[in-house]
């Protein structure tokens, strides 16, 4: 991700338990190259931070929103977590679902797109599978092998499939402008669902849509902009939410909420959390999710183990958020801090 490979992942689970024995979970996994903040200083900020939540109302009968415009600012990362947890304490203390809990209607299944890299032939046998699992969306990573063998490749995608499969590309803002027209000229005929951020050069997204026709996706460049800065581009169809990139669940509220006035879509996806924090992924999704969209959710099957018992997982193309009960495996975590309120 971002140029960055990772064999390992590392990350903090905040865990809140009220008076009752009532848990709420949050993952906060800082990934390198993407967060600025790092796992020490997230772990420092909480230490900083805690004595505050004992001023906090997180009664049952208090409003979501006003209890998380209530917490401590801080990185990211955390705040993701912070935020996710206490949505669980309300759950558990209200008996109603995360879902319904961030006002939306309780929707039990989640879509999801393959997430495909490597050589060309590695990606063609990884999207056979898939398609054998009815997946109807797949995302490859573009602009990391010479463009002719990219072009080959997503035009031998297509005729696989023949259109069965949307293809979500990402360029991550690696091509220059000249190099992404070259290549979306070149494979415009195909079923691209989008491109996300297909040169080095936002601004010049727009002049790309209109070389190519190929409609692009906001996913990075929704950090340099605001709600209120965001102008309704003709070209963009799709933004691409990371809630442990954007922190506050109000910021991903607010973008949604944009999505809808604009008639653009919303995919979220995950930057390799634990179940803990797919799951709190999973149902923003759920509650957010632009309808009949998958989302970037299936980085589960690049992990070798999982926090949680069961371990995330997706049964073919979907997710069932119907029973979202798990446990966490603690012996695979280190107590760093416990306060009592």
């Amino acid at each position: 991700m971002k140029g960055s490979a990772q064999d390992h992942r590392d990350g903090l689970i905040v865990e809140i338990i009220d008076r009752n024995g009532l848990t709420g979970l949050g993952d906060a996994a800082p990934f390198p190259g993407l967060h600025k903040e790092s796992l020490q200083d997230i772990i420092d900020e909480f230490k900083n931070i805690y004595p505050i939540f004992s001023e906090l109302d997180s009664q049952s009968g208090s409003d979501i929103w006003q209890i998380l415009n209530s917490l401590p600012e801080c990185s990211p990362s955390l705040r993701f977590a912070l935020d996710w947890a206490f949505v669980e304490l309300k759950s558990a203390k209200t008996k109603l679902s995360p879902v319904t809990i961030l006002g939306s209607d309780n929707i039990s299944e989640v879509f999801i797109n393959g997430l495909l890299t490597g050589s060309p032939a590695e990606i063609v046998e990884s999207a056979k599978k898939l398609f054998s699992k009815n997946y109807q969306s797949i995302k490859v990573k573009v602009a990391t092998h010479a463009i002719e063998e990219e072009i080959n490749l997503i035009k031998e995608l297509n005729e696989l499939f023949g259109g069965k499969i949307s293809l979500r590309l990402d360029a991550n803002q690696s091509w220059k402008f000249d190099e992404a027209v070259k290549f979306g000229k070149a494979v415009k005929s195909t079923n691209i669902e989008y491109l996300e951020e297909p040169c080095s050069n936002p601004e010049l997204f727009e002049n790309f849509y209109r070389e190519t026709k190929i409609p692009y996706a906001f996913d990075e460049s929704l950090l340099q902009n605001t709600v209120n800065q965001m102008k309704n581009f003709d070209g963009l169809k799709t933004l691409i939410l990371k809630p442990a990139v954007l922190g506050y669940l109000s910021k991903t509220r607010d973008w949604v909420n944009w999505a809808a006035n604009q008639n653009k879509g919303i995919v979220f996806s995950s930057t390799f959390e634990s179940g803990v924090g797919l799951r709190a992924i999973c149902n923003l999704a759920a509650a957010y999710g632009t309808n009949g969209l998958a989302h970037g959710l299936d980085t589960f099957n690049w992990l070798k183990e999982d926090i949680t018992i069961p371990a995330f997982s997706a049964i073919n193309n979907s997710i069932d958020l119907s029973n979202q009960s798990f446990q966490l495996k603690r012996n695979k975590l280190k107590k760093i801090h416990e306060h009592a309120f």
